[in-house]
C-alpha cells in the first residue's frame, strides 16, 4: 500500500515540475540552465520535460 501512495506522490511532483517548467519557459522567466539550477535537476531533464509539455510561443 505504501508503494501505491508513494507512486501517487511522485507522480504529483512530476506533474507540478512539468507545469512549472512550462510556465517558466512560456514567460521567458528563466533559461533552461536557470530552471535546472532552481529546481535542482539537469538541463537534460528540463529539455525532456519541455519536449513532453509543449510551450506556447
Amino acid at each position: 500500500m505504501c508503494d501505491i501512495v508513494q507512486g501517487f506522490v511522485n507522480e504529483g511532483k512530476e506533474i507540478r515540475t512539468a507545469e512549472l517548467v512550462k510556465k517558466m519557459l512560456e514567460t521567458n522567466f528563466a533559461t533552461e540552465q536557470q530552471i535546472a539550477d532552481l529546481l535542482k535537476i539537469s538541463v537534460k531533464e528540463v529539455k525532456k520535460i519541455a519536449a513532453k509539455v509543449p510551450v506556447e510561443a
